[in-house]
């Protein structure tokens, strides 16, 4: 549920986004990269605060409010570029079955899904001459080849 920047530093009530990104309220639209990142940060967010909230997270030294933190940690992320990552194929094929698993939890965000969706889809291309492999990956989008 990914809601705008701009409404929520002029203290205006706060909207979720539409579909296309932009806010129903003062019509900024967000591109889907910041979208998907601030969607994150605040599910990340709203799961440490649950964390310390419980003593489970010893509060680090910076003292802030949630909405603080997550506006910290948007400018954070946007000072980044992609990060380069290389898996040995037995790692992707791994990750596979585990996002395969993931994608089937009944709380699961519809960016969240679609993060799982794009790797899904890279790790099919990047198997794409190993017919085999493509097969049981087939198999783990059924579930009923779960054992």
């Amino acid at each position: 549920m990914a809601k705008c920047g701009e409404c929520l530093m002029n203290d205006v009530e706060i909207v979720e986004l539409n579909p296309d990104g932009s806010c129903p309220r003062c019509g900024v639209t967000y591109s889907f990269d910041d979208v998907q990142a601030a969607t994150v940060i605040e599910q990340t967010t709203d799961r440490l605060t649950d964390f310390v909230a419980r003593g489970q997270v010893v509060q680090t030294q910076i003292d802030a409010t949630d909405r603080d933190r997550v506006d910290r940690m948007v400018a954070e992320v946007r000072t980044l570029g992609p990060m380069d990552l290389q898996l040995q194929p037995q790692t992707v094929f791994e990750l596979v079955g585990l996002l395969q698993l993931a994608k089937r939890h009944s709380k699961l965000s519809v960016n969240n899904r679609a993060t799982i969706e794009r790797f899904l889809s890279g790790a099919r291309d990047y198997f794409h001459a190993c017919p085999t492999i493509l097969d049981v990956i087939a198999m783990g989008d059924r579930p009923d080849f779960d054992r």
